[in-house]
């Protein structure tokens, strides 16, 4: 059996829920969530880490290795923050993996300034922004292919996330654009006031079908691109 590798904060039942399924926000690095995923190669598994924006959707942070110690989550989140700005009483959320909730951690995102925050143990929907990201990378390019190496996996993986996820994939609640794109040209208070008005379920007057209608054109376009994409980065 694996010996465990991280200590666990002594304190884990009082580390709060700041985030409580809202993975919204109004100012870039402000809301930070991450996990960790696995990958199958012919070497073995590949583990890897990810912290997304909830601002833009963006995925700022991510580090890959042989094992889940928390160096992998700690390697994240130090790219996030020389990737993004994060302002002041920044957040960081996650699920209750020992990593995560580990005194090591804690203690690094102390050091940078970032509320911990939680979600509550077993339930998959208190950190949904990142298990909807870990299963886009795993539907658009990881069940599509082998790894004969865990070097090949973390190039390929790495060309998904900043060549195509990041700069090239439209997201649906970003009105259909990138998260880079929404980096570049943060929306006004009114246009994300609309947009947020636009897709709220319920709405009668036919804009909901309309929007249905126009998310269905645009994925079919996003999962035609992929296939293009992979082309261009020779996968």
């Amino acid at each position: 059996s694996r010996k465990g590798t991280t200590r666990q904060a002594a304190k884990m039942a009082d580390i709060p829920d700041l985030v409580e399924r809202d993975f919204t926000s109004d100012v870039p690095g402000a809301k930070l969530v991450g996990d960790i995923t696995y990958v199958r190669t012919w070497q073995g598994w590949l583990y890897v880490a990810l912290v997304i924006d909830c601002y833009s959707r963006a995925i700022v942070g991510w580090a890959m290795d042989d094992n889940y110690k928390t160096p992998l989550i700690t390697d994240a989140i130090r790219m996030a923050a020389r990737n993004i700005t994060l302002p002041e009483s920044a957040i960081f959320h996650s699920d209750r993996g020992s990593n995560y909730t580990s005194d090591e951690y804690a203690t690094e995102l102390s050091k940078m300034g970032i509320r911990q925050s939680v979600g509550r143990t077993g339930i998959c929907y208190d950190n949904a922004l990142s298990e909807s990201t870990n299963g886009a990378l795993k539907v658009e390019l990881v069940n599509r292919e082998q790894f004969p190496t865990r070097e090949i996996a973390q190039r390929k993986i790495a060309n998904y996330i900043e060549l195509f996820y990041n700069r090239r994939r439209l997201h649906s609640g970003l009105g259909y654009n990138t998260p880079q794109e929404i980096l570049d040209n943060p929306p006004t208070v009114l246009e994300r006031v609309g947009l947020s008005k636009l897709l709220t379920p319920g709405r009668s007057n036919g804009l909901q079908a309309m929007v249905a209608r126009i998310r269905s054109m645009a994925e079919a376009f996003a999962a035609a691109t992929v296939g293009h994409a992979q082309a261009e980065l020779g996968w």
